[in-house]
């Protein structure tokens, strides 16, 4: 689990250091930097580089895009104490501009070769050995097909491997069945074609539809809960997560999310359901609450207090209306 994160040089972000709990949520009004906090811990996580950096994870045209005031001359850091992530202009010993970037998952090991070298355009050029992650960024995407991945997490950031992985866990398979058929419908696999089918019997007949044609919200609902189901020890991203879903959904996925023992999470989120349903749910010993702000075209950052908490708690859905009288201002 992250101690202390310190941030340098990324997009808003010039220096941010904040201590970190089990649960870190952050809110704040658009544009403030909230979703370049997980962005930049984004760098850390499984699938964020494969042909070149994902812009699924990470929003850029070009590489120069991420560095602070565009400046490639100061280097984006990510520091947590035992790994410190790096992303700087490739410049040789003696002078030389190789007109690339080198990205070093972690600068503390001292390794001359750089875990991936990208081009201006976030193309990889080169890679070497960037080890293992327990860093895993979701996002809900409708997608319109799913891909054979035998692992033993939803695959980042899109779980695109959902077919396989329930044929292969039952808990998870018996979570989804029993969550269809309480809203009148029944899970269908398809091994063979890789595919979901949602089924409904009429009559003795069988009518089964393609998974990606039922409601947004229950393939929200069921995509969050698998990742945080399949997932042990590690370190969870999620931007947003209630974007498009019902009240009541949004309820349970903040419990699940509060009262999860075996991993960390970094939230951001616009929704006083799921803010104080992750506020209520938690331990106080667990939970960072931080508004975020840009000051002076940086994102600047306050973790809030016991007693702030409870104003957050007590202002309801006005929360978001009232960051100023939190912050005492």
């Amino acid at each position: 689990m992250i101690q202390q994160l310190n941030i340098k040089n990324f997009k808003s972000i010039k220096d941010l250091k904040f201590p970190c709990k089990k649960l870190n949520v952050f809110i704040g009004e658009p544009n403030s930097g909230k979703s370049n906090i997980i962005e930049a811990l984004a760098l850390r996580s499984q699938n964020a580089f494969g042909m070149e950096l994902n812009k699924e994870m990470i929003r850029y045209k070009t590489i120069g895009d991420l560095f602070y005031d565009f400046d490639i001359n100061k280097a984006i850091e990510v520091n947590t104490g035992e790994i410190s992530t790096v992303l700087e202009y490739a410049i040789r010993e003696n002078g030389i501009i190789d007109n690339q970037f080198n990205f070093f998952f972690d600068a503390n090991k001292n390794e001359e070769l750089p875990s991936h070298s990208l081009s201006h355009s976030g193309k990889v050029i080169s890679s070497g050995n960037e080890g293992n992650t327990n860093v895993h960024f979701y996002e809900y995407k409708r997608l319109q097909s799913f891909f054979y991945g035998y692992m033993p997490h939803l695959s980042v950031p899109h779980g695109d491997n959902l077919p396989s992985l329930l044929l292969a866990n039952t808990e998870y398979k018996k979570w989804v069945s029993d969550f269809l058929i309480s809203k009148g419908l029944m899970l269908t696999l398809k091994p063979t074609e890789n595919e979901i089918m949602a089924s409904k019997l009429i009559d003795g007949e069988i009518y089964s539809y393609p998974y990606f044609s039922i409601s947004e919200t229950l393939q929200r609902i069921i995509f969050y809960t698998i990742a945080l189901k399949s997932n042990k020890n590690s370190i969870l991203l999620l931007d947003e997560p209630e974007t498009n879903t019902f009240p009541l959904y949004t309820k349970l996925l903040a419990e699940r999310i509060a009262l999860d023992k075996s991993n960390q999470f970094y939230v951001t989120t616009h929704n006083p359901y799921l803010l104080e349903n992750l506020i209520e749910k938690s331990k106080t010993t667990d939970l960072n609450v931080c508004i975020v702000e840009m000051k002076d075209y940086q994102t600047k950052l306050t973790v809030l207090n016991e007693k702030q908490v409870s104003q957050v708690l007590d202002l309801n859905s006005d929360v978001f209306f009232n960051f100023d009288k939190i912050l005492g201002k």
